[in-house]
């Protein structure tokens, strides 16, 4: 699938997920332990945080989250797919451990969305590259359908909500790749409310004061961040 370019970053909130999932996902380098370096990434990409920095020891089976349709995230599998949510270097570390979190429920969420689509994965190799694949085919839905917006829809857009696009004259949007940032900016609010919907919809329990105690031994000043819309 062709993803188009729209001169700008992939909105918020699902382009860390896009990038790692419709790539095959990110894998953790041993070699990485330790280093708060900045990670290689593909060309073209900013520097990303270390992964490392996002790690958190503790209880293996500890569940951070949880919901219908087999959604369990534990402290084993945040710590090993924190590199799939790669954030830029000079992220505050304590905003980034929230984020990441709540972009792996999303992706967890997105996967049991796909279950119920009907979806299958392709000779997975566990449950974790199941729910990639899952997710992955949700996502490439959801940047279809940005991409599939009408042209009036977009334009609607950009006049009702000027403060989103600063410096972006109206007769640049004759670049179907400017326009095309445009959709991508409209379909991501309307992607938030859809992951919200998912979120009632499963149930899901995000375990905050348990993930802010594991950011407190870990040295940090940390209270649970507050529980995100469609959250049980």
């Amino acid at each position: 699938m062709k993803i188009l370019s729209h001169g700008g970053p992939l909105p918020l909130g699902w382009a860390a997920l896009v990038f790692c999932l419709l790539a095959g996902g990110c894998r953790h380098s041993p070699e990485a332990a330790g280093s708060a370096a900045p990670e290689p990434v593909p060309a073209g990409m900013p520097p990303r945080l270390s992964a490392e920095a996002l790690r958190c020891p503790g209880a293996d089976d500890l569940v951070l989250a949880e919901g219908r349709h087999g959604i369990v995230l534990t402290l084993a599998e945040y710590n090993a797919r924190v590199d799939e949510v790669p954030l830029p270097v000079g992220s505050d570390t304590v905003q980034a451990c929230w984020a990441t979190l709540d972009r792996i429920v999303d992706h967890k969420v997105c996967a049991a969305e796909g279950r119920l689509r009907g979806y299958t994965a392709d000779d997975p190799r566990n449950l974790r590259d199941e729910e990639r694949q899952l997710a992955r085919q949700v996502l490439e839905q959801g940047m279809l359908a940005a991409q599939l917006l009408p042209d009036d829809e977009a334009l609607k857009f950009f006049h009702e909500h000027p403060a989103l696009f600063p410096g972006l004259p109206e007769a640049s949007l004759k670049e179907p790749a400017l326009l095309t940032h445009v959709k991508f900016t409209l379909h991501n609010r309307r992607w938030r409310q859809q992951v919200d919907q998912w979120l009632v919809r499963e149930k899901v329990v995000v375990h905050r004061d348990r993930f802010a105690a594991l950011l407190r031994e870990r040295g940090f000043t940390a209270e649970p961040a507050p529980r995100r819309e469609g959250e049980s």
